[in-house]
Order: structure tokens, then sequence, then C-alpha cells
């Protein structure tokens, strides 16, 4: 089994294992509480779709760097484009509502991360791009599902206007991985 076939399980799963999980920055982040904090659940969104907003921009300015295919490149920098946008509206919404989310991505985030630096080239990019399919599977899952149950309406706006970049970006990677693999 090659490197690559060995490391885009492990990045899947480590993705998949951050998104299921209790956030780590739930301890991290400073709430004020009162009339306007988030209820549990809603809160649980915002660390979590913060925390992949990061992961997004670092593996995109990361790709951005690594690969030579001018198709990747473009993607990783319309994952960092519309990541950023993402992120500063999310971050907006939720310090009107007494919440800071982290301003850095989570230790598992960081792990891959890590271990993606150590890939150059074609292997770069079969890697980033599997992460990426894996990575916006269960962002579209987690927003689809913030769109139609958030308990604050402007969370539940925010997924919903955000959902179909989300998907968009899915659809994208979907279609890189296609391309890679001659089928």
């Amino acid at each position: 089994m090659s490197r690559i076939e060995l490391a885009v399980p492990a990045l899947a799963l480590a993705l998949a294992a951050a998104a299921i999980q209790p956030s780590a920055h739930a301890q991290q982040a400073a709430t004020t509480g009162g009339p306007a904090a988030f209820a549990p659940a809603d809160l649980e969104f915002v660390l979590k779709a913060a925390d992949g907003g990061l992961a997004e921009v670092a593996l995109g300015n990361l790709a951005q760097e690594k690969t030579g295919s001018d198709e990747v490149k473009k993607f990783a920098r319309r994952m960092v484009e519309d990541h950023t946008k993402a992120n500063d509206a999310l971050v907006k919404l939720a310090m009107e509502r007494g919440t800071k989310p982290p301003q850095r991505s989570s230790e598992i985030a960081q792990e891959v991360e890590k271990t993606m630096r150590a890939y150059a080239g074609k292997e770069f990019d079969e890697v980033y791009v599997a992460e990426q399919v894996g990575a916006h599977v269960t962002t579209v899952a987690l927003f689809q599902h913030a769109a139609e149950h958030a308990r604050t309406p402007e969370l539940r706006d925010f997924a919903k206007r955000t959902l179909p970049t989300l998907q968009e970006h899915l659809k994208e990677a979907q279609a890189l991985m296609q391309r890679s693999s001659g089928g």
C-alpha cells in the first residue's frame, strides 16, 4: 500500500473525529452569557464551523505553496477566499451574541496540516483533494443541520447563505478527484 493510500483514510478519520466529538474549543470560547448567548447546540455549531473554516484557510494556503497544478492552486485559492469570508461573517455573528470563536484551528486540524506538509507535488495534490472531499462532506452535513435546526435565527440564516458555496466546493473537489484518478 502506498503512502497516499495509507494517509488519506487516516486524515479522513482525524477530520471526522473532530467533527463528531465535542469541540475542544468549547472550553476556549469566551462567552459572556446573558440573553443573547447561544443555545448549547448552536454554540457547538459555531465552534465546529469556526474550526473547520480556519483549517480550510490554513490548508488552502499550504496547497498554494505545495502544488504544481494550476487547477489545484485555483481551487485552493478559492478555499482561502470563500472560507475567510465565511469565517469573518461567523465571527461577527458570534461576537454579537457574546461568543468569541477560536482564533486558531484545533489540535487535530493542526496535526492534519502537519501531516500534509510531508507531501509534495502530485502526491500532495492527491492527499489534499481527497481531504477536501472528506472535509466538505462533513461540513455540508454540519451546515445543512444548522440551516434546518439552529435555534438562533441569524445562525440559521448564516448556515443557509453559506451552504450553497460549501456544496459547490464539494462538487469541485469531487471533480478534481475524478480527473486526478483518470476516471
